[in-house]
């Protein structure tokens, strides 16, 4: 078993900077989620048809763009780190992004309106978020190899990411209402959520450190994933959720095939290899 130092005040706020990295991301995440298409078809009045298709084409982009953005990440050499940079780069993008999504021109006709959601909506899902998204999930494996201490940012990133999707469930309908519960009210909204964003991500920026040293193979890149299955859903399903639990993130396979995966384009240290191959073999172990 892995020792566990002594808990300091610099140890507990290195652990709740590292969350706020989730709840900032959860600010447009969860707007998205919850707001978005109520935003698009009762302020903005665009065809709900037409934003599902927007929607769900965007999906394929999406796919696509996480693989990109892991080799970016993974080839990444600064004085920073591989994922810290992006997190500060793309900080203001992702606030300004937010803004842009619930700022559709309202006086334009319909077609405008679509291309402006098109555009908006593929820019912020499939180019920003993911931009500030995946860096962040790599960030876990390069502050730490302990797995203890890797659980316990789990859990923190767990919580804030929760405090960050109660805050847009809270407080973004009172704003709303108080800024005249018109389109522009919205814009206003989500103004005031960007700057939350923004000191939410420089605080994991500057409140984080990495410390390990991804694995490098001089001309030579992997841009793979290694996918794999227990040959049961309920077990897929399992060692997902049991995996985050441990600190492993991002192990859910794509969409369209299931299953679990292994990125090894990630900005992987080869500790972090290691630590998976342990834990599959105590959940086989465990699950027979």
């Amino acid at each position: 078993m892995n020792k566990k130092s002594k808990l300091t005040f610099g140890k507990i706020f290195e652990r709740f900077s590292y969350g706020c990295g989730d709840f900032g991301c959860n600010i447009i995440y969860t707007a998205m989620s919850a707001f978005l298409l109520f935003y698009y078809t009762d302020y903005a009045n665009v065809s709900a048809m037409a934003v599902g298709t927007i929607m769900m084409i965007s999906r394929i982009f999406d796919g696509v763009s996480d693989i990109i953005m892991g080799v970016i990440v993974d080839r990444t050499k600064s004085k920073y780190g591989k994922a810290r940079p992006w997190i500060l780069r793309m900080c203001i993008p992702f606030a300004v992004s937010g803004v842009l999504l619930f700022s559709v021109p309202a006086s334009w006709a319909s077609t405008p309106k679509l291309v402006y959601v098109f555009i908006t909506y593929n820019l912020v899902s499939t180019v920003i978020y993911t931009a500030i998204n995946v860096p962040y999930s790599a960030l876990n494996a390069l502050m730490t190899q302990d797995p203890y201490e890797r659980s316990v940012l789990s859990i923190f990133r767990n919580l804030l990411a929760t405090a960050g999707t109660l805050t847009i469930n809270t407080f973004t309908l009172p704003l709303v209402e108080y800024f005249g519960n018109n389109a522009a009210a919205w814009t206003k909204t989500f103004v005031v959520f960007g700057f939350v964003a923004i000191a939410a991500f420089l605080c994991t920026f500057f409140g984080t450190k990495e410390r390990v040293r991804a694995a490098e193979n001089e001309g030579e890149v992997q841009t793979e994933d290694v996918p794999f299955v227990t040959g049961n859903k309920d077990l897929d399903s399992k060692f997902i959720k049991e995996a985050k639990d441990a600190g492993i993130e991002n192990i859910k396979g794509h969409r369209t095939v299931g299953g679990m995966r292994a990125s090894i384009y990630n900005a992987m240290p080869i500790e972090g290899v290691k630590y998976l191959v342990e834990f599959m073999k105590k959940f086989e172990a465990e699950n027979k």
